[in-house]
C-alpha cells in the first residue's frame, strides 16, 4: 500500500467540494503554500502597499479553510528589495578563523520584527548572493541566524536552525532549493519570537580551501544590477519546490523488541547526601562584551547553619585586588577565573565527596565564560559539555580519565528567580541584594568594591540556602539526593518510578523509531486563540492543575503498540491508539476543535475544511461528536488501560495541602511542579542539539556530516561544534534510541487537555483561550467553581480578574488633562500620596515625574498635546523603569476600559517603557484596542513571549 501523502496539486483543490472520502483525492493535500502566498499578495495590494503588515495577520491565522484554491506564488518583489535597502545601515564582513567567516546586514531603526520575514529572507539571499556564493572553495556550509533584542536592551545572536550545505557529495545543490531552505527556516522563527526585534541578520560561512588557496580572500562584491538579476533568476518562479515531497513510510519496520519503562527498587538504607558548591560570577562591560569582575564560591555540608556563617566562608576573588599587578582589565579577569578553577581543584582534592558545581542560570550566562575559559587556559582538562537546544546543562571536568567536578545549573532543577526561590526555601537568609548594573564601571571597581563583594557574597549564600533546603526535602520525603539529579522533570520521573509505577500492571513501552515518528505527528501542543478582541466585565478563569487532573481522570495508552493499516472499512470506536485520519470539518463551526500542524510553515492551526493528520483516538471520537466525519486510515493501537499516574497525582496533590496547611512552601513548590513535569518528560524530542570540543581532525569530520548545526574556534588547536543527534538524516543502525521516552502518553495527555477545555471554548461568549485558560463575558455556574484544585477542575484565579470595584475616573482624568494642557509642569511628587487616587493611577503619574526628571523630551502631536517622544522610549531608558506586579497591571487595564479614549492613548504610551515577569491577559487586550500601538511595540520588554501576546500584538 503506497504512504498517503499530505498535499494536493492546485488542479486537485480547486475541485475539492465533495465531503466524501476518496482515496484518490487525498493521496495528495493541497499545495496550501500557494493560495497563501496568493492570498498575502492580494491582501497586501488593497492595504495600500504595506504588505508586511497583512503578512502578520495573513501568518498568524489559527483558523484556515483547508477548501481554498491554490494560486502561484509571487515574482520578485521590488517593494520588499527597496525596503531592505531602506533599512540597511552597513554590511560586515570578517574573517573569524581559517575555514571560517561571518558576515552581516545591520539594520536601523525602526528595527525590523522576526515576523517580517520577505524583508529579512532577502536580507539573507542577498548576504549569500554578495559572499557566500562568490567564494572559491572545496566545500562550503553556512548557517543564518539572527541578533535579537532582550528585555533590559541585552542583545542575543543564535543561530536558526543546521547549517545548510551548498553541495550534496561533489553536486552543486541549486539555489532555489538553498533559498527555500532559507525562506523556511525565517518562517518557522517568525511563529516563535513574531514582535521580537531583529537588529542583525548574519551569516556564519564553514569552507574547506582549495589547494591552490590557502588564505581567505574576501569574496568581490556584487553590483547592485548584477545582485538583482541573479536573485531574480533564481525567484522568477517563487521560492517552494514544485514537486510534491515524498512522505516517509510508516510501515512497521523490524527492530529490537520495545522495552517498557521500569519500575526503580526503594533504597532501603538512608541516601548519605553529598556536599556541593554553589557559585556565581559578577560581570562589567567592557568594549561591549561582559567581562568577570568577580567570582565567589561556598561550600556546602549537609545539616549546615547557613544563617550564622562568617562572611570569610565565602571565597571571593576580585579583579581589582590584582589592580597593581595587571593594569589590564580584560587580563584581571581572567586571572580570576583562573585562581578560581584552580581553588575549586584543592577543594574536591581536600573533599573527595565534592563533585557538583551549582550557577543559577549557568545554562545561558556563566557557563560561556567558563567553557572559553577551560578550553583556552586549562590544557591539562577534557571537558565534556552536555547541552540540549542551546542550553548548556552540565559541564564536566576530567584529568585523565578521571572527574574532578562539574557545573550544573540550579535553574533547569528549581526554576524561578533565585530572590522568589530564597522567600520560598529559605526567608530567614533576607532577599537578593540590589545595585545599578548600569552604573558599574570599571573606574568604580575599587571604589565600590564591598558594595559588590556584599552583593555577589549574599547571592551565594542565598543559592546555598535555596539548594540545602531542597535536597533535605527530598531526601526527607523520598530518599532522594537531588545532587544526583540535573533536573526537574528527572526528578519528577525518578519519583514516580521510585514510589508509583507498577511495570507489570501498567506497561508504558518505550518506542523505537518508527513508532515515535509516527505518534509525535499527533503530539500537539495547547490551544491559544483570540476570538473577540475587545471586552468589558469580563470573567477570567483559570483550570488550575489541568494537565495533572487528566493524568488522574483518563484512562492511558499502555502496552506494546500494533501498528494496523487499512482502516477506512473499520468502526472508529473499536479502536484506541493514535490514528492517521482523513477529517472534514464542518462548515458550520465557529470554534474548530481538531489542531492541525501546516508542514510548510511549521505552526498549529485549528482550521475548517478537510485534511488528514495524526490524532489521539478519543480526540477523534469526541470530534465526531461536534459533527465532524472522520475515516481513519492507519495507526497504531494500544491497550487502554486505568491511568498508570492516578496514584501519583493524587499523593502528591494531597501532600501538596499537608504542606500548604503546615506553612511549608517551599515543599509545596517541589511538589506543584513535580506533578506538572512528568508528562513533559515523556515527550521530550529525542532529536536534540550536541555540543562537543574538539580538535581540527574531528571539526572537518563533523563539518561535512549533515547534521552539522555551527562551529566555533576557541583555540589554535580546540573547536567546539553543535551538531544534531537522532536527526531525520541519521541511518536507523546510527539512530540511539532514547531513554525513558513515551512520547504516547504526552500526546494522550495533551489530546484530553484540549477535549477537557473545549466546552468552554465553543461557548459564545468565549473571548479568549491559553491552553488552561478561558475569557468568558459571564459566569460560570458555582457549582463549576471549586476552591480544591482537582475537586471539580475549575476555579475562579482570583489575582487574574480582571476588574476592579471603583476607580476616581475624574480625578484621574483631571489630573491627565492637566499633563496634557500643561506637560510636566503641573505634575509634581504629591500625587504620589494622594489619598484619593488609585495606586496604580499614582504608579503612572509616577513615570511622568521619572521622564521629568531625566529629561525625556515632549512633541506636539497633530492636536496640540505635549507627549513624550516615542523616540525616547528605546530600552537604554528602560532599566531603572517601574516594575509593576500582574495583579497591578491588571488594575491599569481596568482602567484603560474606563476612561475615554484619549486618555488610553497616555497610558498606552506608558506602557511602551513597562517589563513584566508575565503577560496578562487584559494588558493584551489593551494594547490590541489601538492601530498605534504599533509604534512602540517593539519598546515592550518581557522575560518570556507567550504565543498569546505576540497575537495580541498584531494589527
Amino acid at each position: 500500500m503506497s504512504s498517503w501523502a499530505c498535499r494536493a496539486s492546485q488542479s486537485e483543490s480547486k475541485n475539492r467540494l465533495s465531503e466524501e472520502y476518496d482515496p484518490k483525492m487525498v493521496k495528495k493535500d493541497r499545495h496550501y503554500d500557494d493560495y497563501y502566498r496568493d492570498d498575502y499578495r492580494r491582501a497586501g495590494a488593497k492595504s495600500g502597499g504595506q504588505p508586511q503588515l497583512v503578512f502578520r495577520r495573513y501568518y498568524s491565522s489559527k483558523r484556515r479553510d483547508f477548501n481554498q484554491s491554490a494560486s502561484s506564488a509571487p515574482n520578485f518583489d521590488y517593494y520588499v528589495w527597496y525596503r531592505l535597502q531602506s533599512d540597511i545601515d552597513s554590511i560586515i564582513c570578517k574573517q573569524l578563523y581559517s575555514g571560517s567567516f561571518y558576515v552581516s546586514i545591520n539594520f536601523k531603526e525602526p528595527y525590523p520584527l522576526a515576523i517580517d520575514c520577505d524583508v529579512l529572507t532577502l536580507g539573507f539571499i542577498q548576504l549569500l548572493e554578495q559572499y557566500v556564493y562568490p567564494l572559491d572553495a572545496d566545500y562550503v556550509k553556512f548557517t543564518i541566524g539572527y541578533e535579537m533584542q532582550l528585555p533590559l536592551s541585552y542583545d542575543v545572536s543564535f543561530s536558526l536552525g543546521k547549517a545548510i550545505p551548498l553541495y550534496d557529495n561533489t553536486s552543486f545543490i541549486t539555489k532555489r532549493s538553498v533559498y527555500e531552505k532559507v525562506s523556511q527556516l525565517v518562517r518557522d522563527y517568525a511563529e516563535r519570537y513574531q514582535s521580537a526585534v531583529i537588529k542583525r541578520v548574519f551569516i556564519r560561512v564553514y569552507y574547506k580551501h582549495k589547494e591552490t588557496l590557502p588564505e581567505f580572500v574576501l569574496p568581490g562584491k556584487k553590483s547592485s544590477l548584477d545582485m538583482i538579476t541573479d536573485i531574480m533568476n533564481v525567484m522568477s518562479h517563487g521560492i517552494g519546490s514544485d514537486e510534491l515531497p515524498e512522505v516517509q513510510s510508516f510501515l512497521r519496520k523490524k527492530s529490537r523488541v520495545p522495552k517498557v519503562i521500569t519500575s526503580l527498587k526503594r533504597k532501603r538504607v538512608k541516601c548519605n547526601p553529598r556536599p556541593f558548591i554553589v557559585a556565581d560570577i559578577e560581570t562589567v562591560l567592557v568594549n561591549n562584551v561582559h567581562t568577570p569582575y568577580a567570582v565567589g564560591y561556598l561550600e556546602v555540608y549537609p545539616s549546615m547553619d547557613l544563617s550564622s556563617i562568617v562572611p570569610s566562608s565565602v571565597n571571593i576573588f576580585y579583579s581589582e585586588d590584582h589592580i597593581y599587578a595587571f593594569d589590564n582589565i580584560e587580563v584581571r579577569s581572567m586571572k580570576i577565573i583562573y585562581y578560581f578553577i584552580s581553588d575549586l581543584e584543592l577543594a574536591v582534592k581536600r573533599k573527595p565527596r565534592l563533585r557538583t558545581v551549582y550557577f543559577h542560570n549557568l545554562s545561558q550566562f556563566d557557563g560561556i565564560f567558563l567553557l572559553k575559559h577551560l578550553v583556552c587556559h586549562h590544557k591539562g582538562y577534557t571537558l565534556t559539555p552536555l547541552m540540549r537546544n542551546h542550553k548548556l546543562y552540565e559541564l564536566k571536568v576530567f584529568k585523565g580519565k578521571k572527574m574532578i567536578f562539574r557545573f550544573r545549573d540550579s535553574l533547569t532543577l528549581l526554576p524561578g528567580s533565585l530572590n522568589a526561590l530564597a522567600k520560598t526555601f529559605f526567608p530567614s537568609l533576607g532577599t537578593k541584594g540590589s545595585i545599578a548594573h548600569d552604573d558599574v564601571k570599571v573606574s568604580n571597581l575599587q571604589d565600590l568594591r564591598e558594595e559588590y563583594i556584599t552583593y555577589l557574597r549574599q547571592d551565594v549564600v542565598l543559592l546555598g540556602g535555596v539548594m540545602l533546603k531542597a535536597q533535605e526535602m527530598c531526601l526527607s520525603k523520598y530518599n532522594i539526593d537531588i545532587e544526583n539529579i540535573m533536573t526537574l522533570s528527572s526528578l519528577s520521573l525518578l519519583i514516580y518510578r521510585s514510589n508509583y509505577l507498577d511495570e507489570k500492571k501498567y506497561p508504558i513501552y518505550l518506542l523505537n523509531r518508527n513508532q515515535d515518528a509516527f505518534i509525535r505527528r499527533g503530539y500537539y501542543g495547547g490551544h491559544s486563540d483570540v476570538y473577540k478582541p475587545y471586552g468589558e466585565n469580563l470573567f477570567f478563569y483559570d483550570i488550575n492543575s489541568l494537565y495533572p487532573y487528566v493524568m488522574k481522570k483518563y484512562p492511558m495508552p499502555c502496552g506494546e503498540p500494533v501498528w494496523r493499516k487499512n482502516l477506512e472499512k473499520v468502526e472508529l470506536d473499536t479502536l484506541y491508539g493514535f490514528i492517521e485520519a482523513y477529517v472534514v470539518c464542518p462548515k458550520d463551526i465557529n470554534r474548530p476543535f481538531l489542531p492541525y500542524r501546516e508542514p510548510e510553515i511549521n505552526t498549529l492551526i485549528f482550521p475548517t475544511g478537510h485534511f488528514i493528520a495524526v490524532y489521539y483516538s478519543e480526540e477523534l471520537k469526541y470530534a465526531r461528536e461536534l459533527s465532524y466525519k472522520i475515516v481513519p486510515l492507519r495507526g497504531y493501537m494500544f491497550e487502554k488501560t486505568s491511568s498508570p499516574f492516578e496514584g501519583f497525582i493524587t499523593n502528591l496533590y494531597e501532600s501538596r495541602k499537608e504542606a500548604k496547611k503546615a506553612g511549608s512552601e517551599a515543599m509545596s513548590y517541589i511538589y506543584k511542579n513535580c506533578m506538572n513535569s512528568l508528562y513533559g518528560r515523556f515527550g521530550m524530542n529525542p532529536e536534540s542539539t550536541v555540543t562537543e570540543v574538539c580538535n581540527e581532525e574531528r571539526y572537518q569530520e563533523l563539518l561535512s556530516q549533515d547534521n552539522f548545526q555551527s562551529g566555533e574556534k576557541l583555540t589554535d588547536s580546540h573547536y567546539i561544534v553543535n551538531y544534531i543527534s537522532n536527526s531525520s538524516c541519521v541511518s536507523d543502525e546510527e539512530w540511539v534510541p532514547p531513554r525513558n521516552l513515551a512520547v504516547q502518553m504526552s500526546a494522550a495527555i495533551t489530546a484530553c487537555a484540549r477535549i477537557e477545555m473545549y466546552p468552554f471554548i465553543s461557548k459564545p461568549d468565549c473571548y479568549y483561550t491559553d491552553t488552561d485558560s478561558v475569557v468568558l463575558s459571564s459566569p460560570l455556574p458555582e457549582d463549576l467553581i471549586s476552591s480544591s484544585e482537582l475537586d471539580h477542575n475549575y476555579k475562579l484565579n482570583a489575582k487574574d480578574y480582571p476588574l476592579i470595584s471603583s476607580v476616581d475616573i475624574q480625578s484621574f482624568k483631571d489630573r491627565m488633562t492637566s499633563f496634557r494642557n500643561h506637560g510636566f509642569g503641573d505634575i509634581g511628587s504629591d500625587v504620589l500620596y494622594d489619598p484619593i487616587m488609585e495606586p496604580l493611577v499614582q504608579s503612572s503619574l509616577a513615570h511622568l515625574l521619572y521622564m521629568k526628571k531625566h529629561n525625556i523630551p515632549l512633541k506636539e502631536n497633530d492636536n496640540g498635546d505635549k507627549l513624550p517622544d516615542l523616540m525616547a522610549f528605546h530600552p537604554n531608558y528602560i532599566r531603572e523603569k517601574l516594575m509593576l506586579k500582574v495583579n497591578e497591571l491588571l488594575r491599569n487595564m481596568a482602567i484603560v476600559l474606563l476612561v475615554d479614549h484619549y486618555f488610553v492613548h497616555e497610558l498606552l504610551l506608558f506602557a511602551s517603557s513597562l517589563t513584566f515577569s508575565s503577560s496578562p491577559l487584559p494588558l493584551r487586550s489593551a494594547l490590541r484596542l489601538f492601530p498605534y500601538v504599533q509604534l512602540f511595540a517593539s519598546s515592550l520588554t518581557f522575560s518570556s513571549s507567550p504565543l498569546p501576546l505576540r497575537s495580541a500584538l498584531r494589527p
